[in-house]
């Protein structure tokens, strides 16, 4: 685990070509009606590519790059998680 927070820090850290460091990517997703309208769910899912069994208040599901456990079920329980605060920040944002 620490290895691997190690390296996302570096990746973080580097820049993309144009001396900007590059941000967190989180993307809010909605659903479709037939008629291409947003059809918000009443409550929204984490992804990490593949859905976790978590759901949020948010009418919207959410994808980003999120320490999930072995099982991809749940997010690691890791306490004062400074990979997950970037991510809520990076939501506050979408929304």
């Amino acid at each position: 685990m620490d290895r691997l927070l190690q390296v996302r820090q570096e990746t973080h850290e580097k820049s993309d070509g144009s001396a900007q460091r590059r941000e967190r990517e989180v993307v809010g997703l909605l659903p479709l009606y037939d008629d291409g309208l947003p059809e918000p769910p009443e409550h929204g899912r984490v992804y990490a590519t593949l859905p976790a069994q978590i759901e949020v208040a948010l009418g919207l599901h959410l994808q980003a790059d999120w320490l999930v456990n072995p099982e991809r079920q749940a997010l690691r329980d890791i306490s004062d998680d400074p990979w997950r605060q970037a991510i809520i920040a990076r939501i506050l944002e979408l929304i």
